[in-house]
Formats: structure tokens, C-alpha cells, sequence
């Protein structure tokens, strides 16, 4: 069942508000059919993006041609030609017009482009924790697939480029650490790209980076459209490590992580020599968080040089998030940003033994990354590491157009196509086998009739049952879709190849509609145990992480705790009140007891949303403790702790600048921005608990007009509202 006839009826959705409690099981039937990506295709395919190349090896260049950037364009249009111009403002004279015919796929060589002549003039962001505007931006006037190759003498990875229209304002890292050996100096790295001018990003770095910067402390960026800023460990520091940082955004951005060259798991020697391995350059682009899932199947390489298989990293987007791997519960509870590796081992003649299942729920959504094992042995040095993301089985679709490289140094009969298929229903294994074909039109349509598919024996937790299937690839332009099926099924691929100590691997084909698009943001208030004083207005804030305006539908409460039935709701109606949320916005709902709270109240209210582009209607919970008011004297009433500060200085800002200056009680959750005269969000200057209760914060006001502004401050568990005047000069 799906709700698009009611997307233009705004009326039918606010009466569906007002009844809410009457439809939910309607709902939650609605929301479930768009599991298997066949409502609205929002893949990898678009007309606008970035790519970055992030830092590839040590910052020293060796000559060409052993060091090169790609990108890889790919049409997906059938019929018309499509015409793609790639400019970068580092370089000006770049300006390349192409033409792609229908179908048809171009291999663009960065160096060959104008006044990109080679090293130190190449197409690698050399710089650190500042603007750097050697990005690539890559526009069409009809849809294609866009894929980057950042390649030197024998370290390399390719990697997938999202379009603006999946592009969003939150995303986590998934990178690797820095080795243990003393003598290897490359970082674990990410880059973030804005699409538009001026675009304020704030990032809460896993370590602390290479320009000195303090781990888990929140760095802005004010970004230009084509500019991005690349953030990296101390190199020389052993097993830093940028996975779980943490990237947000007042406007879409595109986001790439990696690490500079390394050898996985990090430390290995060849076993042979008892020295250090080969390495190599990883990269893929981060999906969106909004865009991350709950089930997964993860297949190792299947190289049979390397027994020791290869690595899989999992990380969870909330707390107390519970995975399971190969149906088993998989270690204690996941935190918010925290992740877990395994090795699944390659096994000849087992085909399931090289494949793992992940698992955890809709409300503790999961990123899952595979990187592939260092070259086992100083002499079997086909592959090296590369990582790919593993696209979630909540983003499988039926129709991809996806591009195989053939670039210097790799082997062209060694290029690998991963796909993961729904198993329609109860139809036998030999149903899959008429369905997906490759190349339709040409001789190579039925190569996976002669493959073998691994099934999973157990449905996932979203109900479906799952085929693999490995399959080679010759370099080049491909399709994949599913045909002859009444009721198409859904799936997505990751490509992959090998050649000597190098490789390279990316998801070829995914899709990216949000799953888990409006998030609760941390607060003191969430999870208070007993006998702690609950705010003066009991409140949950929550944030768009999605890249389009989202609309409130409705709401359900339920409790985990209420001896006293004391019934909690929403001060303003969700639907008619409060309706919309914008894009990388704050709401903060106020909740309302029918009486006087004498014992904990705790609970969760689900509140379903939606949007214009996509038609299903989603669940999200936020969990809620209200506790006793504290008497008179005690905790938040009266003492030194209420005293609170706002203010910025210098005032008027100079050279671009300002420094925000607060003071609030120790461990609140503080809110502070700055907005123009019309009342819109210029900046965020913080959105975080503050340990301490006192902050200095270097504010750039570059991008803003001369003019006023003003400066608010929220502490929500407080009552806390404070403001004052900024005023930004030329």
C-alpha cells in the first residue's frame, strides 16, 4: 500500500493528524512497503557532483605515469546524448565539454585536463584543515553515474560519487587507523565539499588532527560552492583514527573517507619475510546518515591467495545499539558512532561461509563497510586494501547503469561484481537465474544464468530472503536489471578489482531515499535516571538530517514507566501546529503531563513523517524521562549554577571573525546560532552538551553580509533564552 495520491491533499493529512490514534496500524502498513527501494529512484544517478581526491600516500609526488586522477562518466540515457562539463576553481582554465552518446560511458584523465600538467600541479587536496578548492564538479544535462580513481605507483582506489540530490547535511566517517609502524606516515583522512556558497560545516573530529586540533571538539568551516576542506589524523600517531566523526551542514555536501595508504588489518608483516607488507590508498564516499540501514550482506573478496579473508567494519549511528552478525548477537551493545571489525575468512568449496549477515533494528540504524586484506605474502601480490561501502538491503533497487575502470597497473580479467538480491518469495533458485541479467541486448545478457547464487537460509529481520552472486566484469560501461518479473525485485552491486599490490573497490549501484531522516539530538534530559532534576519544560529536540523539508503526519506515546498513569503529549499538535521541519534544522517539541509528576514518567513517542519526493510515510522514536520537580534550593533552583553569559567579541567582527563567548550550567545540552534580519539561520555555532559550562568558540563570518545580526542562545532543559546584537563589517 502506498500514500502518494495523498502528497497533494495537505487537508487529508491534517485530519490523518488529528485522528492519529485511529490509523495507526494503517500507518505502519503504509510505511512498510518501501522496503525494497521500487517506489522513487533516488540511486547514485544525477546530474551534479563533487569529487575529491583525497591525500593518496606521502605528500612527495613521483612522476607521471605512475601517479593519476580519473573520473569516470557513465549515461544512463537510452535515447538522448548527454553533454557534461567538468570545471575546478583551483584550476581555472579547466572547462572540459563532453559528449556522451546514449549509453555510452568517457574516462576524463585529471592531469591531461588545462594547466593540471602533472606534479606538484595535480588533482590531490595537499592541504589540511583549511579551504582548498581543488574539487572537481562534474555537471550533466541528462542523468549519469560518476565514479573517481585516485591512483599512484601501486596504491590506488576508486570510489563513488553521490549527486546533489542525495547529498544531505549529516554523515559519519567510516575510515581506518593509522598503522603501528613507526616508519609509515600517511593518515586516516576525510574531506567534505559544498555544492553551494556559503555553506557552514561543522565537524567533531574522532582524533585529534594533523593541524593540532583537539579530538571530539566541534571545528566550523565556512565553505565556498566547489571548495572543501580535508581533515586528517597526526600521521606519526599509531592507530589514530578518524571512523566516527561526526559531519553536519546547514546545506547539502558531498563527503569522502579513507586513509592515505595503509596495509588492513593494520600492523601485519608478511608472514614469509617477517618485514612489512604492501599498502594501499582506500577511499569511497560516505553515505548520508539519513540514508544508513538496519539489514546487510556483506561477502568477502573470494581471493583464493588470501585464506585470511577480508575485513568488516560496522558501525552504529545511536546508543544501545544491539547487532547481530550471522543471526547471533554480535558483542554488548554498540554507542553512538562506536564500531566493530570482524574478518569474514575466505573458505574453499563453502560458498555461505564467506558471507555475513548484519543485522540490528529501524531505530539503530548501522553504516557497514568491507576493506579488503593487505597482500598475504611477499610473493602471492595480486590485490591490495580498498574499501567499499556496503550498500543496506533497505536500499536495493532494480535498474543500475555502472562502470567497470581499466586503468594502468590492473588486470582486466580480474574485475568483480558483487550483487545482492531479494529471493522472490518462495520461488526456487532457478526463478533468480531468468531475472537479473546483465547487458540486455547484448551476447553478455545471460552471464549470470551460468553463476551460481549462494542463498542466505534465514529471511532477514525485514522479512525478505537474500541471493549473492560474485561474477566477472570486463572494463566498461554496464547495465544490470531485473526483467521478466511481474513484480520486479530489488537489488544492489559493489564493484571491485584487482592487479599487482594495488586494487580497487566501490559500491557500483545503490539506492540512497532517507530510512531514518529526523534524529534526536543529545541532551542531559534523555535517559535521566531517577531522583535527577528534569527541566522546567520537559522537552526532546529533534533535527532534519535529511537533504528536503519534511512534514509531521503524527504521533503515538507509549510508556516503559508510569505508575502513576500520568498521560504525557505533545504541547502543540504536531500536525497542525508544528506541520514542517526545514532541511539541517532543530525543533524542539514540549511535552505536557495531565498532572503534577510525583514519580518518573519515562517512555518513547513515535511520530511518523514524510516528504514531497517520497511517498512512504516513516516511523521515528524518541525516548523521553520526566522526573519529579526538585524542591526549592535544589539543583536548578537557585545557587550559582543559573547563572548564565552570552556575548561576542570583537563586536563589530574583524578580519572575518568573531568569538562567541558563553557561560551555562555544567553538562546542558546549548544551543547557539546566529540569524539574520528575516529571522534565518546564518550559522551554528554550537549544538552540543557542554562539559565545562564555559565556551569560547572562533566564529567566521566570512560569506556574511555587511550588516546585523543577531546571536541567540538555548539551554531547552533550563528555560534558558538569550540574546544579543552581532554586527558583521566588511
Amino acid at each position: 500500500m502506498h500514500l502518494s495520491f495523498l502528497l497533494s491533499m495537505r487537508r487529508v493529512w491534517i485530519l490523518i493528524g488529528v485522528i492519529s490514534l485511529l490509523f495507526i496500524p494503517t500507518l505502519l502498513e503504509a510505511q512498510d512497503c518501501g522496503g525494497t527501494g521500487k517506489v522513487s529512484k533516488v540511486t547514485n544517478s544525477g546530474t551534479e557532483f563533487l569529487v575529491c581526491f583525497m591525500q593518496n600516500e606521502l605528500p612527495t609526488y613521483d612522476a607521471p605515469p605512475s601517479e593519476f586522477q580519473d573520473i569516470y562518466l557513465a549515461s544512463i540515457d537510452p535515447v538522448n546524448t548527454t553533454t557534461v562539463t567538468i570545471t575546478c576553481r583551483q584550476y581555472p582554465a579547466v572547462n572540459q565539454v563532453i559528449t556522451l552518446l546514449p549509453n555510452a560511458s568517457q574516462v576524463v584523465h585529471v592531469i591531461g585536463l588545462p594547466q593540471i600538467v602533472g606534479p606538484p600541479n595535480d588533482g590531490i587536496i595537499n592541504t589540511e584543515g583549511t579551504e582548498d578548492s581543488t574539487v572537481f564538479k562534474v555537471v550533466a544535462d541528462h542523468a549519469i553515474t560518476c565514479y573517481g580513481m585516485n591512483s599512484k605507483l601501486k596504491t590506488a582506489d576508486a570510489f563513488l560519487a553521490l549527486p546533489i540530490n542525495v547529498a544531505s547535511t549529516e554523515y559519519r566517517i567510516l575510515s581506518y587507523p593509522n598503522s603501528v609502524l613507526q616508519s609509515q606516515e600517511e593518515p586516516s583522512e576525510f574531506c567534505v565539499a559544498a555544492f553551494q556558497t556559503p555553506t557552514t560545516v561543522t565537524i567533531t573530529p574522532s582524533s585529534v588532527t594533523r593541524d593540532g586540533k583537539s579530538a571530539r571538539v566541534i571545528q566550523t568551516y565556512v565553505l565556498d560552492s566547489g571548495t572543501a576542506v580535508q581533515i586528517q589524523t597526526v600521521p606519526t600517531t599509531p592507530l589514530s583514527d578518524m571512523t566516527g566523526s561526526i559531519v553536519m551542514s546547514d546545506k547539502p555536501v558531498a563527503v569522502y573517507a579513507g586513509h592515505g595508504r595503509t596495509e588492513v588489518p593494520t600492523g601485519y608483516f608478511y608472514p614469509d619475510v617477517g618485514v612489512a607488507t604492501s599498502r594501499d590508498h582506500i577511499a569511497d564516499a560516505m553515505p548520508p546518515a539519513s540514508t544508513w540501514g538496519f539489514s546487510f550482506v556483506a561477502k568477502n573478496f573470494a581471493n583464493t591467495g588470501r585464506p585470511i579473508g577480508d575485513l568488516m567494519r560496522v558501525m552504529a549511528k545511536n546508543d544501545n545499539t544491539v547487532v547481530k552478525l550471522n543471526n547471533v548477537v554480535w558483542g554488548a551493545p554498540l554507542s553512538a558512532n562506536e564500531h566493530r571489525d570482524t574478518l569474514i575468512t575466505f573458505v574453499t568449496n563453502n560458498a555461505l561461509a564467506n558471507i555475513a549477515t548484519v543485522e540490528s533494528d529501524p531505530q539503530h540504524p548501522l553504516l557497514v563497510g568491507m576493506i579488503a586484506h593487505t597482500a598475504l605474502n611477499s610473493t602471492h601480490l595480486r590485490g591490495d586494501p580498498f574499501l567499499a561501502i556496503v550498500p543496506p538491503l533497505q536500499q536495493v533497487f532494480n535498474d543500475y547503469t555502472y562502470f567497470i575502470p581499466q586503468a594502468a597497473g590492473f588486470d582486466p580479467t580480474q574485475n568483480f561484481l558483487i550483487v545482492v538480491t531479494e529471493k522472490g518469495g518462495a520461488s526456487p533458485i532457478d526463478a533468480i537465474h531468468g531475472h537479473i541479467i546483465i547487458d540486455p541486448g547484448t551476447p553478455a545478457a545471460d552471464t549470470p544464468l551460468v553463476q551460481s547464487y549462494t542463498m542466505i537460509p534465514n529471511p532477514l529481520n525485514n522479512g525478505n530472503s537474500y541471493a549473492v552472486l560474485t561474477i566477472q566484469q570486463n572494463p566498461g560501461i554496464h547495465r544490470i536489471l531485473w526483467s521478466g518479473a511481474a513484480a520486479p525485485q530489488g537489488f544492489n552491486i559493489l564493484a571491485f578489482g584487482w592487479g599487482e599490490q594495488i586494487s580497487y573497490g566501490y559500491t557500483a549501484g545503490a539506492l540512497y531515499k532517507p530510512t531514518n531522516g529526523i534524529e534526536q539530538r543529545p541532551s542531559p534530559l534523555h535517559g535521566a535516571a531517577p531522583g535527577n532534576p528534569s527541566p522546567k519544560t520537559p522537552s526532546i529536540i529533534v533535527r532534519n538530517i535529511t537533504n528536503e523539508m519534511v512534514y509531521f503526519d503524527s504521533v503515538q506515546i507509549s510508556y516503559s514507566e508510569n505508575s502513576d498513569h500520568n498521560r504525557v503529549r505533545l504541547k502543540k499538535d504536531i500536525a497542525l501546529d508544528i506541520g514542517t521541519i526545514d532541511m539541517a534544522q532543530e525543533e524542539t517539541l514540549e511535552l505536557v503531563t495531565a498532572k503534577p509528576v510525583v514519580n518518573p514518567v519515562s517512555g518513547k513517542i513515535r511520530i511518523f513523517y514524510h516528504s514531497a519526493k517520497w511517498t512512504d510515510m516513516y516511523p521515528v522514536d524518541f525516548f523521553f524521562t520526566i522526573n519529579p520537580q526538585p524542591a526549592a534550593g535544589v539543583g536548578d533552583e537557585g545557587g550559582t549554577e543559573t547563572y548564565t553569559l552570552l556575548e561576542n567579541y570583537p563586536n563589530p567582527s574583524t578580519a572575518g571573525k568573531t568569538t562567541v563567548h558563553i557561560i551555562v550550567p555544567q553538562g546542558t545540552f546549548a544551543n547557539v546560532k546566529i540569524y539574520d534580519a528575516l529571522g534565518r539561520v546564518v550559522r551554528t555555532v554550537m549544538q552540543h552538551i557542554s562539559q565545562t559550562g564555559e565556551e569560547a568558540i572562533e566564529v567566521s563570518t566570512k560569506g556574511l553580509s555587511a550588516g546585523d545580526y543577531t546571536l541567540e542562545l538555548l539551554v531547552p532543559e533550563r528555560g534558558i533564552s538569550k540574546h544579543t546584537h552581532l554586527v558583521v563589517v566588511e
